[in-house]
């Protein structure tokens, strides 16, 4: 695997995110997949909605929401309520880790 590494500035990062299994502003790998996965399974939800599907405080999930929008990897529409739709970033994302999961041999929830 180092050999494939070297030189390779992106897959080094990549590398050193999952191993930490955080951002590097440090958001949660996992809370960002299970967030990604329920917009995607309920678009168009409100981040109340959200907060309900995947159990976190709402301060929590518009915090990483916020994050999702400024990544790319959902899009916000409407102000009150804001509805959350995943973008194709997001179902990249969500493929990518899941073919990471597989590798692995293990289960991302």
């Amino acid at each position: 695997m180092e050999g494939v590494l070297e030189g390779n500035t992106i897959l080094v990062e990549a590398k050193e995110v999952i191993d930490r299994g955080r951002t590097p502003m440090g958001y949660d790998l996992v809370i960002i997949y299970r967030m990604l996965k329920f917009i995607k399974e309920h678009e168009g939800c409100s981040i109340k909605e959200l907060v309900e599907g995947v159990s976190m405080s709402f301060s929590t999930a518009s915090k990483y929401v916020d994050f999702l929008n400024d990544k790319g990897l959902v899009e916000i529409r409407g102000l009150k309520p804001k509805r959350l739709y995943i973008t194709r970033k997001g179902y990249d994302f969500l493929f990518l880790m899941t073919q990471i999961s597989n590798l692995l041999g293990t289960r991302i929830e």
